[in-house]
């Protein structure tokens, strides 16, 4: 999955933060992450939460195109 990642962006709002995964064939997943007071804000954290959160779907739609293209058999 790692290899078909082209760019990973992140978009800051307040206390919250969005990661967009953009795949090689144009498809993008996202992720996200809030906190809920200001003052414990880390935007490393953020990223990490939401990039994992955006990461966790690619699952599916792999596993669904392994199953598709013979891959994986039943």
């Amino acid at each position: 999955m790692n290899a078909r990642i082209a760019k990973t962006e992140y978009v800051l709002a307040g206390t919250s933060t969005t990661c967009l995964i953009h795949l090689d064939n144009g498809f993008i997943v996202s992720g996200f992450s809030a906190c809920a007071k200001p003052k414990n804000y880390d935007q490393t954290v953020g990223e990490r939460v939401s990039y994992d959160n955006a990461y966790r779907q690619l699952w599916g739609f792999f596993g669904f195109l392994l199953v598709e293209n013979g891959t994986l058999r039943k």
